[in-house]
């Protein structure tokens, strides 16, 4: 029973509780506040996350962020190298 005192334990617990618990207490709010609820979700900080526009780092290409190109590794050979990078010949 020691490993329930564990911080990492507990929080598993505590999580797992509230995802087994929230459709209960969500069921359970009057339909003023589930509406309100609703709305405060549509209009938050996550709502427009499934869209393209709003995620900047979807074209993020870290290979060429990483090799300090600025460009795109798939875009072709054309590209001139990094600095202090020699192409083979």
């Amino acid at each position: 029973m020691s490993y329930l005192k564990s911080p990492m334990i507990l929080i598993a617990i505590a999580g797992m509780g509230m995802m087994v618990g929230m459709p209960y207490l969500l069921d359970s709010m009057d339909p003023e506040t589930k509406k309100e609820f609703e709305e405060a979700q549509k209009s938050g900080p996550l709502a427009g996350v499934s869209s393209a526009a709003a995620n900047p780092m979807q074209g993020f290409d870290m290979a060429a962020w990483m090799a300090g190109s600025g460009k795109s590794a798939s875009s072709g050979a054309d590209e001139t190298p990094a600095r202090g990078v020699r192409k083979r010949g």
